[in-house]
């Protein structure tokens, strides 16, 4: 066997595939059916009879059946990967969403029941900076351990990942880093709106509240 040259990996079975493959010559081994791959100047469906009439020229007992333009075949073959990417995309947005309804609720809970220690506080002298700070401190501190909980499940979970993954690591550094940082803002975010609220009680009010 005489190799006349060396192509670069092609995915047959999918996206998950291996990528391996081997071309050898049609002579040496005729198939029932074959694959015809036509590159056309203009849209494939237009160019679709004159191929067909091109190929009956030359045996007119070949059929030429499942012709299709290739983006077709591309869209049909990426429908399950994007359907899953999109079910998995909404999932994500809901947990980002309901964790930012967490933070905020749990801080303004918090702020409605320090009400009278805050009001003393900014009486003694504390100013609306610190008290801000102080809840921001506190939410993002439950913020940081959650999305360090999550990387260390995201990392634990990659094995299952990495065969719905195509050109990209499940452990992708820039990907995992980018996360982190919208849920960490979005968290931060929910804790500065509680926390400027807070920041803005009258001091003389919230001591008179009992």
């Amino acid at each position: 066997t005489t190799v006349i040259g060396v192509v670069g990996d092609v995915k047959y079975t999918g996206l998950g595939g291996d990528g391996t493959a081997v071309y050898d010559p049609m002579t040496e081994g005729w198939q029932r059916d074959a694959n015809l791959f036509v590159r056309t100047a203009g849209p494939p469906a237009a160019a679709l009879s004159a191929i067909r009439a091109a190929v009956q020229s030359v045996d007119p007992g070949v059929p030429l059946d499942d012709a299709a333009p290739m983006e077709d075949r591309l869209r049909a073959s990426l429908a399950v990967p994007r359907h899953w990417t999109a079910l998995l995309g909404g999932f994500a947005v809901a947990a980002l969403g309901l964790a930012t309804v967490g933070i905020f609720g749990m801080l303004s809970f918090t702020v409605a029941a320090r009400q009278r220690e805050i009001g003393m506080r900014m009486a003694l002298g504390a100013r609306p900076g610190m008290v801000i700070a102080m809840f921001v401190r506190r939410g993002m501190m439950f913020a940081v351990i959650g999305a360090a909980i999550g990387l260390l499940v995201s990392i634990a979970g990659t094995r299952w990942l990495g065969n719905a993954l195509f050109d990209v690591s499940a452990t992708d550094p820039f990907t995992l880093i980018l996360m982190t940082m919208i849920l960490l803002l979005v968290a931060l975010v929910a804790c500065w709106m509680p926390a400027r609220r807070a920041a803005a009680i009258d001091p003389i009010e919230a001591l008179r509240t009992d």
